[in-house]
């Protein structure tokens, strides 16, 4: 690697300006780099930015043509480039995982007393990896699209809880319906077209991050395991099921297991257990499938009951990763009953929630009534249920419309 080549790249880089600041905050530690993973299109390259505006020093786009091929030995280059230009000794390293042998490159800056702030747009990144990768020298952050009350930001309103009570509050109601429908990655919520943008990101997913990746050979087989989360999210996946309704594709049920694994890999989708007695049990139950985004969904058969039970399940994920001690996200199921989501606390049922579009007459039981005795049988505090608009106090059961309930959550801007 030329070091002229890498000065003007270096000199020619500029930070954008307007960065907009994100709920995720990151722990430093001495001697250990931060690494943020999640989506590709979520942010996390301008969250580096807006990391490196606050800090300086010089940040790597390794998806850039001078990186191609890059060794884990040519950071050796980056080092004595920026010690000729000067500067803080960090280091921010865009899609660090297409180097083959990234944490070696790691290692030798922090060692070289450098800060550094890396990201990756695959969960081969994400704790236990990097953990063993890094030799417990990474910390390890998941950064999502927006969530309801970055989205707010992003609109320009203040996204504080008293928003009830303030004139913005009209604009809340077609915004969650926006926001529902189209999700939350910044360019769609900053305008632009959210069909070809999705399609966009999910082309870069299956052949980028899967394919490629992994070397699948039957693309018509992957592109149908697409297709049946994009049709089927917030149900229940069975390997058996999807697997009966590509055998004539010619895979195996083996096949289909590692597609799956590779979308989920590649965070297009996230799958919740089952909430059991034991592992055995757990693992035996189907899945319910959510998508990284609810926006995806356009691509596939829009379904808005389904978008705002997968809303409300990414934002009980962001909740569940910001919690201390570690929170984990189940749905719970037993003799004509059944919860949505129950999060658990250092391993104790805290607070079940159930997804209704609208509560009336009709599911009024099924809904309320059932969530209140589930919630007693499994020790649950708290009992919620989210819906679009409705928002009453039955009992111990609290109802709440999606942007109350998400305004809730965990505030940067206040």
């Amino acid at each position: 690697m030329d070091i002229v080549d890498v000065l003007r790249y270096f000199a020619d880089f500029n930070i954008p300006t307007s960065l907009k600041p994100r709920e995720l905050k990151v722990e430093e530690m001495p001697g250990k780099a931060v690494v943020i993973t999640g989506p590709r299109r979520a942010g996390k390259t301008y969250y580096l930015y807006w990391l490196m505006s606050r800090r300086g020093g010089i940040y790597v786009d390794f998806e850039h043509p001078l990186f191609e091929g890059f060794k884990p030995r040519d950071v050796e280059v980056l080092v004595e480039a920026h010690a000729r230009l000067g500067g803080p000794k960090a280091a921010y390293l865009d899609e660090v995982q297409t180097v083959e042998g990234w944490e070696k490159a790691v290692r030798y800056l922090l060692d070289r007393g450098y800060s550094v702030y890396a990201t990756g747009s695959t969960s081969a990144l994400l704790a236990g990896d990097v953990a063993r990768e890094m030799r417990g020298r990474g910390l390890t952050y998941l950064l999502l699209p927006l969530s309801f009350r970055e989205y707010l930001h992003f609109k320009g309103i203040d996204p504080r809880p008293d928003l009830v009570w303030r004139p913005e509050r009209h604009a809340v109601a077609k915004l969650q319906e926006e926001y529902l429908k189209f999700g939350g990655f910044p360019e769609v919520a900053l305008g632009g077209d959210p069909y070809r943008l999705l399609k966009e990101y999910l082309l870069t997913v299956v052949v980028r991050d899967v394919a490629d990746r992994h070397g699948v050979r039957n693309r018509a087989a992957l592109d149908a395991v697409v297709a049946y989360v994009l049709n089927n999210y917030g149900r229940y996946l069975t390997y058996s099921s999807l697997h009966r309704l590509l055998k004539q594709r010619g895979v195996t049920k083996r096949t289909v297991i590692n597609y799956v694994k590779y979308l989920e890999e590649a965070f297009f989708l996230f799958q919740v257990k089952r909430f059991a007695k034991s592992t055995r049990e757990a693992e035996a139950a189907p899945r319910k499938i959510y998508l990284v985004d609810t926006g995806y969904g356009l691509l596939g058969r829009k379904d808005p009951s389904r978008d705002l039970e997968n809303a409300v399940f990414l934002e009980l994920l962001r909740r569940a990763l910001s919690s201390s001690p570690p929170a984990e996200i189940y749905y719970a199921a037993g003799e004509k009953w059944e919860v949505d989501f129950l999060v658990t606390v250092g391993g104790q049922p805290a607070e079940a929630v159930q997804v209704a579009a609208e509560l009336h007459e009709e599911n009024m039981e099924r809904e309320v009534e059932a969530l209140a005795r589930a919630a007693r049988r499994l020790g649950a505090r708290k009992a919620t249920v989210v819906t679009l608009h409705q928002e009453a106090k039955l009992g111990k059961v609290e109802v709440k419309p999606f942007w109350r309930w998400a305004l809730e959550g965990w505030n940067p801007y206040s």
